[in-house]
């Protein structure tokens, strides 16, 4: 089956899937392919811009998908993020910074609330503390995103946005 990283469409990599139970099975197989951490790899839906829960069965990937979308994210950000939505972003730690809002995180906790927010219902990133609408490109920098996840969270913001207009 076709492997492709979300950040280069042009790539691609045949990967086994002989014998895959779920999504976990899968990420393990393309951690090996990309010489990566299984807990670094995302395997999406990019038609739809949504990430496979790892109990997934394959069965139902397979007839969905016809290739595999990866986003590999940075080896930076070892911890895979929890997926548990909840509304007290403002009890994750903030830093003072001298942007718009005067407020910042720490680069994996801004990922995490880019996350929670654009996994919600939310079509604008804004800041935890105080509220105010954050600077697309501007956050995605400051959070390191990989390529791999600016391209999916770019995609799944347009097409949030596109449904509300």
């Amino acid at each position: 089956m076709p492997l492709k990283r979300l950040s280069d469409d042009q790539m691609v990599t045949p990967c086994d899937v002989k014998g895959m139970q779920t999504i976990a099975d899968l990420k393990v197989a393309v951690a090996r392919i990309l010489h990566s951490s299984k807990e670094l790899i995302e395997i999406v839906d990019k038609e739809n811009a949504l990430l496979y829960k790892e109990d997934i069965s394959f069965e139902d990937f397979l007839n969905k998908e016809d290739s595999i979308n990866v986003i590999v994210r940075p080896s930076t950000r070892e911890e895979q993020y929890d997926r548990v939505e909840y509304e007290d972003y403002d009890k994750l730690y903030l830093k003072p910074r001298n942007r718009e809002c005067k407020h910042n995180s720490d680069p994996d906790v801004l990922f995490e609330i880019i996350h929670r927010l654009l996994v919600g219902e939310e079509i604008d990133i804004k800041c935890p503390a105080c509220g105010n609408k954050l600077i697309t490109d501007e956050t995605f920098d400051m959070c390191n995103m990989s390529e791999d996840e600016v391209r999916f969270y770019t995609d799944k913001l347009k097409r949030k946005r596109d449904l509300i207009n």
